[in-house]
């Protein structure tokens, strides 16, 4: 057993009132660190939030924690699982880094917003690596060449008419059919006026596509009409199509117990072994999507993006399906 540290226990100072204590030893081919967490004034606060989190992170990858080396013993007790850090530890830490790392990367942001959530399921549009996509042909781009008058407005008229095929480009554009394409056309957060009505609208489409094959015809609407008149009076009322659109459940709604809070280590642990994302990151806007070749999925051959590109545009659409 050997010790990382030459002389004994660290003791590193933090501008969080805490002194977070350090020690490592070696035990069966892993590195294992110790962290106590002591009160204490704050300093060096900016030179720890950085060593204070590739602490943590040697803790998450091992997958081990260890008690204590006993000095009076030449052979190591069995190692004991128990927490390296609470969750208010955890939050702490991600609050430090957050802002004393003010040019971190993005895996680090995605570090951060993982030590202060309670959940990994919190994680949405504003943390971590979930950020606005980036286009080059967007609002801005539209208003600054096609905005003639500049009442952050492109109507119709002011579109070029050798624009191929203007009119079903201006349709496809003015998302909410005002007349005119504005910023909110290309506003696609969950709260934004269009999703908001689309949501709607996608509830009452799944009502009426009764094979979910994506498209509603002539019979899916009379069938979803004959299930809605329960009383075969040949028209419905508004309380008719409450029922059809929104049925009420057949039990009552259970209790669930409380979420319990996940270990922030445990996915800390994920983002750096890969398995959460990657730790280098992806293509910027106008950069050059690295090359691959693919088995095709019926195993005939395969593709090369490289081979692709030049005659037509190219979408690359990535998901996980687990």
């Amino acid at each position: 057993m050997a010790s990382l540290l030459d002389g004994p226990a660290a003791t590193l100072p933090t501008a969080a009132g805490l002194y977070w204590k350090v020690s490592a030893v070696q035990s069966r081919g892993l590195w294992c660190v110790h962290v106590a967490v002591a009160k204490g004034s704050g300093m060096l606060r900016r030179l720890l939030s950085v060593q204070l989190f590739f602490v943590f992170a040697m803790v998450a990858t091992s997958q081990v924690f260890c008690q204590e080396p006993a000095a009076t013993t030449t052979e190591a007790p069995p190692a004991q699982s128990k927490p390296a850090l609470t969750a208010e530890q955890a939050r702490r830490l991600g609050e430090l880094i957050r802002d004393d790392w003010k040019d971190r990367p993005e895996w680090a942001d995605m570090a951060v917003a993982i030590l202060t959530s309670d959940s990994i399921n919190d994680l949405g549009m504003g943390r971590g690596w979930y950020k606005p996509v980036e286009n080059r042909y967007y609002w801005s781009f539209l208003r600054q060449n096609f905005d003639a008058d500049k009442d952050r407005k492109v109507t119709k008229e002011e579109l070029p008419k050798s624009l191929p095929q203007a009119d079903k480009f201006f349709e496809r554009l003015d998302r909410d059919a005002n007349g005119a394409i504005e910023a909110v056309d290309f506003d696609w957060s969950s709260f934004s006026p269009y999703m908001m009505r689309k949501q709607m609208s996608n509830g009452v489409f799944s009502r009426l596509d009764f094979d979910s094959n994506g498209r509603v015809d002539e019979e899916e609407i009379l069938n979803f009409f004959q299930r809605a008149d329960r009383d075969n009076l040949g028209f419905v009322t508004p309380d008719d199509l409450l029922i059809a659109l929104d049925p009420p459940s057949p039990t009552a709604p259970r209790e669930t117990a409380p979420r319990p809070k996940e270990d922030p280590l445990k996915w800390l642990g994920m983002l750096l072994n890969g398995e959460l994302g990657s730790l280098t990151a992806g293509p910027g806007l106008d950069d050059k999507a690295p090359d691959f070749t693919l088995p095709l999925h019926d195993g005939s051959g395969e593709i090369t993006l490289s081979k692709l590109v030049g005659d037509k545009p190219v979408v690359l659409i990535f998901g996980s399906f687990t």
